[in-house]
């Protein structure tokens, strides 16, 4: 009898695979009471990329991050890694041979999803969700679950690019810029991405577009407003704020967090790891980030009377963090120079620790994370060293890689409904 029942259960798919989506589809789930409804069993798959420079601790407890927050919603968990292969759009048609490997790369991945499906006896014509941020395993899974409803989420600044422009043009994948010759993107350049797109679905992935039937976000109002194409739901920012304080509460570091004396602000660190991961470029860098923090924000921080800096490392990037934050000998004499990941393990999102550390600014180059800071928190000060980073990386290496667009697309009339929310500049 409990068989038969399994058997007609709906089935909801959650891709796991970063902590901040996780914490979204939790929300999302406590908030719409998905608990109470016993005819949809509810399975994750766990398919975060699997980075080779990390060790295997690291990656044990990145997957604790990113699953620990949904232990209490799933009935289900499995491990389904993705290959490791570049993003669809990266492929060179001059090199037939790596278009063969990537096409058998995808029909791998294909046929052990549905191996794993069948293992557990999940058909793919009762799954009726497939919920998913930008996890390269939702086309795969759109692929095979025909039937389901796709929901999607947000994981970084380009899911949320990505529901601003959906079904609007195809500017959703060019974003023009101030910084950059007009030619890049110029509409021949559109063209070709186009067609580009469109070889890559036939020739390596062979499947169709994801179309999304429901966008969540904590930028529900601001999303209704810009895009009417777009059906959006709401995450209240208090489920998320209320739901990280529970993890937080949990977490080695809590204790270290809410005893800080005075004022704090967290510092987002921006890696250079896509120029350069040699050691004596990262140290140059940390000098003469310092210089700049000492230069021209020192004097405004102790106006504010922040008497503790958070350091806030990415997770997966972290060359010679801990060594050169606690070489900062100039911010130590003026502050208590804290690194997040050396009291907090699992180094969550920085909106995880908001509740909890009550920082008074937030400071980096532009991201989600200053953005759904803001939402969480209204009352949070955030502000852009954007101008700074582009700079430094533009003398020292000739190219600022994907740390352009975002303030373009931020500072574009797509985002006017946003403004309440961005950082500024000082």
């Amino acid at each position: 009898m409990c068989a038969d029942l399994r058997q007609k259960q709906r089935i909801r798919i959650l891709l796991v695979d970063n902590p901040i989506t996780s914490l979204f589809m939790a929300a999302w789930y406590r908030q719409r009471d998905y608990h109470k409804d016993l005819s949809c069993r509810t399975v994750a798959v766990y398919a975060a990329i699997d980075y080779d420079d990390d060790t295997e601790e690291k990656k044990i407890i990145y997957k604790k991050a990113s699953s620990g927050i949904l232990e209490d919603i799933v009935n289900e968990w499995y491990v389904c890694m993705p290959a490791k292969y570049e993003s669809f759009y990266s492929t060179s048609f001059r090199k037939p041979v790596e278009i063969i490997r990537k096409r058998l790369d995808r029909k791998a991945d294909i046929k052990r999803i549905v191996e794993l499906l069948n293992d557990h006896g999940i058909d793919a014509d009762e799954v009726s969700e497939v919920w998913s941020a930008n996890c390269v395993f939702l086309p795969h899974f759109r692929f095979i679950c025909k039937k389901a409803s796709i929901i999607s989420f947000e994981h970084g600044l380009s899911d949320l690019k990505n529901a601003v422009v959906y079904n609007q043009s195809a500017e959703r994948n060019d974003m023009g810029t101030n910084r950059l010759s007009n030619l890049a993107f110029s509409n021949l350049h559109r063209a070709k991405r186009a067609i580009k797109r469109k070889l890559d679905r036939l020739l390596i992935f062979y499947t169709m577009e994801v179309t999304i039937d429901k966008h969540i976000s904590m930028f529900s109002k601001e999303l209704a407003i810009t895009n009417p194409h777009l059906n959006v739901e709401s995450i209240e920012s208090d489920a998320v704020s209320n739901l990280s304080l529970s993890i937080m509460r949990q977490d080695p570091g809590y204790s270290f967090f809410t005893k800080l004396d005075g004022n704090s602000a967290i510092i987002l660190l921006t890696p250079i790891e896509p120029f350069t991961s040699e050691r004596h470029e990262q140290f140059r860098f940390f000098k003469s980030f310092e210089e700049y923090l000492i230069r021209h924000w020192s004097d405004f921080l102790i106006k504010n009377e922040i008497r503790n800096i958070i350091f806030k490392s990415r997770f997966v990037l972290e060359v010679c963090t801990k060594e050169a934050v606690e070489n900062f000998s100039s911010l130590n004499k003026l502050f208590n120079v804290v690194l997040l990941s050396d009291i907090s393990p699992y180094n969550y999102n920085v909106e995880y620790y908001i509740s909890t550390i009550r920082p008074k600014i937030i400071m980096g180059a532009y991201s989600s994370g200053l953005l759904y800071s803001k939402k969480i928190d209204p009352g949070l000060l955030t502000l852009s060293y954007d101008d700074w980073f582009i700079d430094y990386c533009e003398n020292r290496f000739g190219w600022t890689s994907d740390y352009v667009w975002p303030r373009a697309f931020c500072e574009s009339n797509k985002m006017i409904a946003f403004r309440a929310f961005l950082p500024q500049e000082l």
